[in-house]
């Protein structure tokens, strides 16, 4: 029988703010009135830091409690969106109902989806009450910089269990509209979206709503893949409640389709477009969630993105079109922040006379709010908004105006280029982005090379590197400062794998980019964080046709019979792909393994984060192999586990088992395969 071979997140519990965000609103008629009233991201919803807790929440013995959050429009569902400080440090959190016989027992959320420092996490009650409250214990207050609790009762509307076709509908729908293509927005394939469940239709918009997402504004694209999963798995949206998002990039990112009703303003979503600035720009409760100013380069995009809108939809931009959440009719509510919100007056002077296509995409340098600009958003010959920025290495840069493309790299003024090409200068009077400085070499340390041998450091090359060994620093292989223990140097004068065995199984090693296929003695910090064992405990070398594999026993995992430990929601830790949907139908024909093969070969592993993180494993391949038959497949990695008590090495797709012959328990054979190599059965 299949175990979880997920992450353990099995009892979460977490804490949350202070500002209480809560839209409510006189009793409703009927239900679809409700639901639309609903329809608004802080409804029923608590936001928090660990300072904010600290100062306003009750201590219990070793937990930190909630203030009370009201559910006038009852609750039978807590769910959490949380920030965390570092992946794989996850806090516990609890959550309990009250209703009219007094508190609910107090119930662990589990995890519906996790990506690096994002985690959304679930639990649902027994009895539909009328408020909630989460709580999280004194020792995890260090786990987490932000939580945003809701507790509603899912919209059950937006929730159907769709048909095939209406899906499939539905995705063919999504498609970013043509007169908004080509001007630089990030669409939804590009940020990785789920599909959007939404049917109800709202083609005609002559209003616009500005909100911030009350999050962290580091890494656009992450955090947004967040925030529609909180909102779908939390309060049963068909999607993200925004049309568009803005990032601290300067770039617009694609939210929910443009022609479906959005789900940002209660009781007001009819007509109007949702554009959410990604990040918290309130001048309380936004502490360790980055700059609490939103950037230039944001407002300009914004701005841009209203004049495009207004063209499209004949919108006249005015104090009366385009406001501010809290300045919607009967909205109780802070958001889009008291930093922001001023803001929105040079939006629409800026789309008055601006479009996305004034620059040719939605980011911009952070210039100027003169019309037309271009070249990083200066005008007059370079002049910009003065100011300063942290450089990714350290360092403070002062804007000198003297470059179209100035940035800063990483800071709030990069318009485009690589770094060096900046028009800041340091102030210890260095112009440019100088790149991080490489580590000064550790005489005696040594390191395994990935075409096999092992290298003794000996200081003697600015370049040195192993060759995927934990000293490289860049150049290619042949110009080490590593000397093998036989006394040969360099590394071998080879910069692409060696060839696999002479059978023909796609072949890379057990080291790739510094990152390692899972063994017995590899420390591993993830593994540590997680379940508390700092070194890997399972899989033993052993050679195969000439190569080296790590063996072990091996289960499987995923596909709709996995119900054993898998939610009908759960995601996976790699890609975020919901498991129970992978590997389905579970007998396919030729023609769907072919069409189709990433659905049908993954895999689940203790990968260690470090030094490289999801997007690495999202592109890896891996080789597998029965050692008895000789049957490979090459699978990707979709999960992280399975949990050391299994006493396996890794999980399998029920599709890769039948491939290769094998059962529950069984031993198989792992490695890297070259990246970019096919899924699924090696003929050979």
């Amino acid at each position: 029988m299949n175990r979880k071979p997920n992450m353990q997140f099995s009892s979460l519990r977490m804490g949350i703010t202070v500002s209480i965000l809560v839209g409510l609103g006189a009793g409703c008629v009927n239900e679809l009135q409700r639901l639309e009233y609903a329809h608004s991201h802080d409804h029923q919803e608590l936001t928090a830091t660990p300072e904010s807790m600290l100062a306003t929440w009750a201590q219990e013995g070793e937990w930190l409690v909630s203030p009370r959050l009201d559910a006038p429009e009852g609750a039978s569902r807590a769910g959490v969106l949380l920030g965390l400080v570092a992946p794989g440090q996850v806090p516990v959190v609890e959550a309990r109902v009250w209703t009219e016989d007094g508190a609910g027992t107090w119930q662990p959320l589990e995890r519906t989806w996790s990506d690096e420092d994002q985690l959304v996490a679930t639990v649902d009650f027994a009895a539909i009450g009328t408020a909630a409250e989460l709580r999280v214990r004194l020792a995890d207050m260090t786990a987490f910089g932000n939580i945003r609790f809701a507790a509603v009762i899912p919209d059950q509307l937006d929730a159907l269990d769709l048909a095939d076709d209406a899906v499939e509908v539905a995705g063919a729908a999504a498609e970013l509209r043509a007169e908004l293509r080509g001007l630089g927005i990030v669409t939804r394939d590009q940020w990785g979206a789920r599909p959007t469940r939404c049917t109800s239709t709202d083609a005609t918009k002559r209003r616009i709503a500005v909100h911030h997402t009350v999050s962290s504004s580091t890494d656009p694209a992450r955090q947004l893949r967040g925030i529609q999963i909180y909102h779908q798995d939390t309060r049963g949206w068909c999607d993200v409640g925004y049309h568009f998002l803005i990032g601290s990039d300067g770039k617009v990112y694609e939210g929910r389709p443009l022609h479906l009703i959005g789900a940002h303003v209660g009781g007001g979503n009819t007509g109007n477009i949702g554009i959410s600035f990604i990040g918290c720009y309130h001048t309380s409760g936004c502490a360790g969630l980055g700059p609490s100013q939103p950037a230039q380069s944001m407002v300009t995009a914004a701005g841009r993105l209203m004049g495009t809108l207004r063209q499209l939809y004949g919108i006249n931009l005015s104090a009366s079109t385009v406001m501010g959440h809290g300045q919607h009719p009967g909205q109780s509510t802070s958001c889009p922040g008291a930093n922001l919100r001023p803001r929105v007056g040079e939006m629409i002077e800026l789309g008055r006379t601006q479009t996305l296509a004034s620059t040719g995409g939605g980011s911009t340098g952070g210039g100027s709010t003169g019309g037309g600009s271009t070249g990083g958003g200066s005008t007059g010959g370079g002049a910009s908004t003065p100011g300063s920025c942290n450089h990714t290495w350290g360092g403070v840069y002062g804007h000198l105006a003297c470059s179209a493309s100035y940035q800063c790299c990483n800071g709030s003024w990069r318009s485009s280029g690589a770094c060096g090409a900046c028009g800041c200068t340091e102030t210890t009077g260095q112009r440019g982005c100088t790149p991080e400085p490489a580590p000064a070499p550790v005489l005696g340390e040594s390191c395994d090379h990935v075409y096999g041998g092992h290298y003794v450091h000996l200081g003697c090359s600015a370049s040195y590197q192993c060759c995927d060994g934990r000293w490289r620093t860049r150049g290619s292989c042949g110009s080490c400062a590593c000397v093998e223990e036989s006394g040969s140097t360099g590394c071998g004068g080879s910069t692409t794998p060696p060839p696999g065995p002479s059978t023909g199984l796609p072949y890379a090693g057990l080291t790739l980019s510094g990152s390692e296929i899972p063994r017995a003695g590899i420390a591993n910090r993830t593994l540590e964080n997680t379940l508390g064992v700092a070194v890997e405990p399972l899989g033993t070398l052993d050679s195969y046709e000439g190569s080296r594999f790590v063996r072990g026993r091996v289960s499987w995992f995923g596909s709709p019979r996995d119900t054993s430990g898998v939610t009908a929601t759960e995601t996976g830790a790699i890609t975020g792909e919901v498991l129970r949907s992978l590997n389905d139908p579970l007998n396919p024909d030729a023609a769907t393994l072919r069409s189709r093969p990433e659905d049908y070969y993954y895999v689940a592993m203790r990968w260690a984060y470090s030094p490289n993180g999801r997007a690495f494993w999202r592109d890896a391949r891996l080789v597998v192999v029965n050692p008895r038959t000789g049957s490979a497949v090459v699978v990707r990695p979709v999960d992280w586990g399975p949990h050391t008590r299994t006493g396996r090495i890794l999980d399998l797709s029920p599709q890769s088992l039948t491939d290769l012959g094998l059962r529950t328990d069984d031993d198989a054979l792992v490695a890297f395969a070259p990246p970019g190599t096919p899924l699924g059965p090696v003929r050979r």
